[in-house]
């Protein structure tokens, strides 16, 4: 017999009262790794403008903010960051929320492709 144990794609998130389900199917994963992506390329940029003095740094801070509010929304759903905001009216929260959340999806990500890969790791070890 031949019994082969399948991962659920679904994610559970609780940050504080908020609980949200996230399907990381393929589709979903290759849409968050371009939103990193943008993240990334987004900020470097803010930062570039504002080291060089083309930008005031409370122009770059709301643009940091309003980017991590719209990856937020973009993860978990429309409407995530206005509702966090509603909690902690600080929009320097929704800056440290989206490296929150990054992270713990990028470890819960990786801890779903050692399941998927874990018994064939098993079967090669035992030979």
């Amino acid at each position: 017999m031949i019994k082969i144990n399948v991962e659920s794609t679904q994610i559970p998130i609780e940050i504080g009262e908020l609980k949200v389900t996230i399907d990381a199917t393929a589709e979903w994963e290759a849409k968050y790794k371009k939103l990193k992506e943008d993240f990334d390329k987004k900020t470097a940029a803010i930062s570039k403008k504002t080291e060089d003095g083309s930008l005031k740094t409370e122009t770059a801070d709301k643009q940091y903010y309003d980017l991590a509010g719209k990856s937020i929304d973009a993860i978990l759903g429309a409407g995530t960051a206005e509702h966090l905001l509603s909690i902690s009216p600080n929009p320097r929260i929704l800056s440290g929320c989206y490296f929150s959340i990054k992270n713990a999806l990028d470890a819960e990500l990786d801890l779903m492709l050692v399941g998927v890969h874990k018994e064939k790791i098993n079967r090669y070890l035992k030979g």
